[in-house]
C-alpha cells in the first residue's frame, strides 16, 4: 500500500521522511502491538523492519487510542474506514486530530497534525514500505484526502485572544497574563508578584537545594503556573502545584549529566510537561507525562553551542522548539516536534544577548 501523498503531486511537500524508524510520527508511536490498535492492526496485519511494526492503520489507530478512543469494535483496510465509522463522523472538513483517509486501492489513513487555511499536515506509517513520513498538503492539491474521520479529534487550536485596550501605567490587575518573579539561588527562595510593578511579593517561599535550576509551568492544567526545581547532579525534577512550601507532587528523573531542562505543553492538553536538551548532540527529548518513562518526542535541532528555546510559534495550543545561535544572533524555530527545516529563521539581537520568549500582544 503506497502512501497516497506524494511529493511528485503538485501541492505536496514531504517535511520528514522517508524514515525507517518512527521519528516522523508523533504521540510516542513506536510500532508496537499494544492496546486495541495492536489487537486490530498489529503483528498479524503489519509488516516489520528492525525498528518494529509498520502499518498506516496501526499508526492511525494508535493516535486515536492515545487521544482516549475506546475499541471501536471493527477493523479493516484503510479504504473501509469511512464506511465502518459512523456516517455522522465522516466529512470533508479537516481538523486537528482527525484521520485523513484515501480510498484508492487498499486505501490509506494518516493522522492530521496541523490545519491552516491553506494547507494541512499529516503524519503516517506505511505497510510494506516500512517508513514514516510527515506531509504538507495544500488544500487545492489533488492529493487532498477523500475524507476526514472525526472519531476522537483533539481540542481545537486555541482561538486568538482579543487584544486588550491600552492601559495606563501602573500595577497590572491580577489574573491577566504573565507576571514576574525572582529566584534566589543562595537560599533557594522564590519571590513572585501578580503585578507588573514594584512592590511586595504576593508569594514568598523556599523550594530547592543548593545549585538547583528553577523551572516554571502549569503542571495540573488549572490555568495557573507554579514552580519546580531540576537537580543537575541527579537529573531529577521536583514540581509542586501550589505556590507555597510543601512536598513535591511530582518527582521523577529525566535527563543525563549536563542536560538542559526545558518545559512546554507538547501535546496541547493544557498542562505543561518537561524535557531535556542535550548540548553535546543538539537533541531534544520530550515527554507529555510528569512521570518517568521514555521520551515521546526525540529529534535533533540545533548546532554546537545553540541555546534552546520553547514556544507556541503558530498559535495551535501546543509548544514546540527552536534554537538561538549566539554567534550570529539568529533564531531557528519549528512548529513540529520532529527533525526538519525551520519554519521561521531570522536575526534578532546583538552579541551577548540573552534570548527570551513570550506572547507580548495576546494574539
Amino acid at each position: 500500500m503506497h502512501p497516497t501523498p506524494s511529493s511528485r503531486v503538485a501541492g505536496v511537500t514531504r517535511l520528514c521522511g522517508p524514515a525507517a524508524n518512527y521519528r516522523c510520527t508523533a504521540g510516542g508511536y513506536a510500532g508496537k502491538s499494544q492496546g486495541w490498535p495492536g489487537l486490530r492492526y498489529g503483528s498479524g496485519y503489519a509488516s516489520r523492519n528492525t525498528y518494529g511494526l509498520h502499518n498506516c492503520t496501526l499508526y492511525a489507530a494508535y493516535r486515536l487510542w492515545k487521544n482516549g478512543l475506546g475499541d471501536p469494535g471493527w477493523h479493516g483496510n484503510a479504504n473501509s474506514w469511512d464506511t465502518l465509522a459512523p456516517s455522522s463522523k465522516v466529512n470533508q472538513s479537516p481538523a486537528l486530530g482527525a484521520i485523513a483517509q484515501w480510498n484508492r486501492n487498499f486505501g490509506h489513513v494518516a493522522y492530521v497534525d496541523k490545519v491552516t487555511s491553506t494547507y494541512i499536515e499529516v503524519t503516517d506509517d506505511n505497510y510494506g514500505y516500512n517508513y514514516t513520513d510527515r506531509w504538507r498538503i495544500a488544500r487545492n492539491s489533488a492529493a487532498m484526502p477523500d475524507n476526514f474521520i472525526h472519531l476522537r479529534d483533539q481540542k481545537s487550536p486555541a482561538k486568538p485572544k482579543p487584544k486588550a485596550p491600552p492601559k495606563s501605567s501602573g500595577p497590572a490587575p491580577p489574573s491577566r497574563g504573565d507576571s514576574t518573579g525572582v529566584y534566589f539561588p543562595w537560599d533557594q527562595s522564590w519571590h513572585l508578584s501578580n503585578a507588573l510593578a514594584a512592590g511586595a511579593s504576593n508569594y514568598a517561599f523556599v523550594r530547592g537545594q543548593p545549585n538547583s535550576i528553577p523551572v516554571v509551568g502549569d503542571w495540573d492544567g488549572d490555568g495557573k503556573d507554579s514552580t519546580g526545581v531540576y537537580f543537575p547532579w541527579d537529573q531529577s525534577w521536583h514540581l509542586r502545584n501550589e505556590l507555597n512550601p510543601g512536598p513535591s507532587e511530582y518527582a521523577f528523573v529525566r535527563g543525563q549529566p549536563n542536560s538542559i531542562p526545558v518545559v512546554g505543553d507538547w501535546n496541547g492538553d493544557g498542562k505543561d510537561s518537561t524535557g531535556v536538551f542535550f548540548p553535546w548532540d543538539n537533541s531534544w527529548h520530550l515527554r507529555n507525562e510528569l512521570n518517568p518513562g521514555p521520551s515521546e518526542y526525540a529529534f535533533v535541532r540545533g548546532q554546537p553551542n545553540s541555546i534552546p528555546v520553547v514556544g507556541d510559534w503558530d498559535g495551535d495550543g501546543k509548544d514546540s522548539t527552536g534554537v538561538y545561535f549566539p554567534w550570529d544572533q539568529s533564531w531557528h524555530l519549528s512548529n513540529a516536534l520532529a527533525a526538519g527545516a525551520s519554519n521561521y529563521a531570522f536575526v534578532r539581537g546583538q552579541p551577548n544577548s540573552i534570548p527570551v520568549v513570550g506572547d507580548w500582544d495576546g494574539q
